[in-house]
């Protein structure tokens, strides 16, 4: 359970969806923005940013804030994100009235391509990708299914050393928590 405490006027972190897109070889980030409690008159703005794996800005802007917000962020020469080399791109936004914050968001993606190919299989960023999977459920032993994030990350890390590359989840919502470490440590999901 969380409790959050959030400003009238907010960006909706249910309301935001980020991901990348290939197209024609072209890369980009896309977000789609919600705000909640928005003065159309307020002059408020949404100052936005994608940083690569390594830090870099990569694209960035500011964009007047209204409802709904869809921002399309080029990447050129993108660092794909795959199990045996999870780069992740952080974006990041701040909903801001001149030079004071009023609530801000961030996300982690991976750019990656996926396709299933029929009596071929899954390619991976354009290439065929064996799915070597398990089948695990919530709890571990020990705690039930009181998973702690640090329970789930050396779950994964023993998963990985093991040679496993996909991780099937069963019986119950995934936690944010263990989707986030996948990304981090290149587990498909």
């Amino acid at each position: 359970v969380r409790i959050e405490f959030r400003a009238e006027t907010r960006i909706e972190g249910d309301g935001c969806f980020v991901r990348s897109e290939e197209t024609d070889g072209a890369w980009s980030v896309n977000a789609d923005l919600s705000l909640s409690g928005l003065d159309p008159a307020s002059g408020m703005t949404v100052v936005y940013a994608l940083r690569d794996p390594n830090g870099a800005v990569v694209a960035s802007g500011t964009a007047p804030a209204c409802e709904r917000i869809a921002l399309a962020l080029p990447v050129s020469d993108p660092m794909l994100w795959s199990p045996e080399s999870p780069m992740l791109y952080a974006f990041s936004c701040e909903l801001k009235s001149g030079a004071e914050t009023i609530d801000s968001f961030s996300a982690s993606v991976g750019l990656r391509t996926v396709e299933w190919i029929p009596n071929e299989g899954m390619y991976l960023n354009g290439k065929p990708y064996r799915i070597k999977g398990i089948c695990c459920h919530q709890d571990h032993g020990g705690v039930g299914a009181a998973v702690t994030p640090a329970i789930m990350e050396y779950r994964i890390r023993r998963l990985k050393a093991l040679g496993v590359n996909a991780y099937r989840c069963a019986h119950h919502a995934v936690p944010g928590e263990l989707l986030a470490i996948c990304d981090r440590l290149g587990m498909l999901v």
